[in-house]
């Protein structure tokens, strides 16, 4: 499972959290296999039919949140608390070796948002650090976070075990005062509370899964008003997302500046733009290009005459030349300088634009 996502209940796998859910497993595990088209139990086969019930209709929410701890393979736990919607789109808070961070997952895209301590913690120690602001969101590989938000949660992650084939339901127990009654399936372990009316207390990984991580959440559909606070905290994300800046991109001018063609009515600068971003960062993928936003100025005797803006999209160690043509009135000086700046935006104008018109159209299905 990949977080490819980005809480306030901190539940941390260690010590007995993870008592917890070794002994949960270990009963889970220990049951015998049963005909699962006819179970021979009919309490059994009510907990199964209530696990598929109630994690379908967590799955099948519009939105669903959930509040706890994930732990991928070899990484620090992660104290969440998510919100996601049927389609995956997520938002959640997180909370790692006492750094706090957002984190965004638009389809394909995820983007963290942290002040400067965190980016200390995720090992960004160059000048990216001076970009990379508490209020600005900055687009990172899928490995960053070492989870996937929108795959790992819902019906695709966390809440596939109410359509698998062959569910195994352990002895009854207690959960925080409640009791509880695990069915194992699809990779996770379900709590079904026992008295009714019957509720999904917690869903935690089987501790022998193949890929190592490790969750242990409470999920709940989210409805009503908080809902609709999710979707519109979305779609501010989502505009937001605009001007991001992207983890792998470390933007820098190199060489002298050439100046061509320049008299008294056209000149043309040009001006070489490299990603300096270090191949050796703990989330710098050599093939992974990194976005950023140039604006290159013509000056003719202290008048700005022309300024072009480009989106360049660079590997690290990438060079590009920007070049800005500017035709002008007949000029009495001939004094030509030139105005620059380069900073990381990781998504061009046309990315950002469908990257809202995408969150619009799978939020106006739920309508």
């Amino acid at each position: 499972m990949r977080l490819r996502m980005r809480r306030r209940h901190a539940m941390v796998l260690g010590g007995a959290g993870l008592a917890l859910l070794t002994a949960v497993t270990a009963v889970v595990l220990a049951v015998p296999r049963l005909n699962r088209a006819a179970p021979a139990d009919p309490v059994e086969a009510e907990a199964v039919a209530t696990m598929r019930a109630l994690a379908g209709q967590v799955a099948e929410a519009p939105a669903a949140r959930y509040t706890g701890t994930l732990r991928p393979a070899g990484r620090s736990p992660f104290t969440i608390d998510a919100r996601v919607t049927a389609a995956g789109t997520a938002l959640a808070e997180l909370r790692v070796d006492g750094q706090v961070a957002e984190a965004a997952d638009f389809g394909d895209r995820t983007f963290v948002k942290g002040g400067q301590s965190f980016w200390h913690w995720a090992g960004i120690h160059d000048d990216r650090k001076h970009e990379f602001t508490h209020d600005r969101w900055v687009l990172v590989p899928p490995e960053f976070l070492g989870f996937d938000l929108g795959d790992g949660l819902g019906a695709g992650g966390a809440m596939a075990g109410h359509r698998a084939a062959d569910p195994v339901v352990g002895d009854p127990g207690t959960l925080g005062g409640i009791g509880v009654r695990p069915v194992g399936a699809g990779g996770f372990v379900y709590q079904i509370s026992i008295a009714a009316p019957a509720r999904l207390v917690r869903v935690v990984t089987v501790a022998s899964r193949a890929d190592g991580d490790l969750l242990e959440l409470a999920p709940a559909v989210l409805a009503g008003p908080d809902r609709q606070r999710f979707f519109t905290e979305l779609r501010t994300a989502a505009s937001e997302a605009a001007t991001a800046a992207d983890v792998s991109g470390l933007f820098e001018f190199e060489g002298e500046t050439e100046f061509k063609l320049c008299g008294t009515e056209t000149c043309m600068v040009l001006m070489k733009v490299v990603n300096k971003a270090p191949l050796t960062g703990r989330h710098v993928a050599a093939q992974a290009p990194a976005g950023g936003v140039v604006e290159v100025g013509v000056v003719i005797e202290g008048r700005n005459v022309r300024t072009c803006t480009d989106h360049v999209s660079l590997k690290p160690g990438e060079s590009t030349v920007i070049r800005c043509f500017a035709v002008y009135e007949a000029a009495g000086g001939r004094f030509v300088e030139a105005e620059s700046d380069v900073s990381g935006q990781a998504l061009a104008p046309d990315q950002a634009g469908r990257l809202r018109a995408d969150l619009a159209a799978e939020l106006e299905r739920y309508a």
